[in-house]
């Protein structure tokens, strides 16, 4: 039951806002660690937190992997920005990519110049290359 209610209510604002913003690995950290401090009450955990990410069918509690699901909704960003839809949304950082090369170029490069991104950008475009280079 807390699994579902930290989901619901306690996640959910987090995670919409985290998808549009740069958020630092030590805020996500610190949100991971006060759901599971939800989870159990502020005690001690009852199992390993990578245990309690899996499906139920799979021993876990299906409890929320924070840090996932904001690396996630940022590769949803940049797939819905490379589709050929012409939605409004996209201008803004079409128009900011493109003068760096545009995004595909940005995606394709090794190494980004982190002074000419914002960090919101850099940590999409981060979150995109991790996902390629394995």
């Amino acid at each position: 039951m807390e699994s579902l209610l930290a989901k619901t209510l306690g996640a959910s604002q987090l995670i919409y806002t985290a998808s549009m913003i740069s958020v630092p690995d030590t805020a996500i950290n610190t949100v991971q660690s006060h759901l599971f401090s939800f989870l159990w009450k502020n005690k001690k955990d009852k199992i390993k937190r990578n245990v309690a990410f899996q499906p139920l069918s799979e021993g876990g509690l299906n409890f929320i992997n924070f840090k996932v699901m904001v690396k996630s909704l940022r590769l949803a960003w940049i797939s819905g920005l490379l589709s050929n839809s012409n939605d409004n949304w996209k201008a803004i950082p079409n128009f900011y990519f493109e003068n760096y090369g545009g995004l595909l170029f940005l995606l394709k490069i090794v190494i980004i110049i982190p002074l000419i991104l914002t960090k919101t950008y850099l940590h999409f475009i981060a979150n995109y290359k991790t996902i390629f280079e394995h």
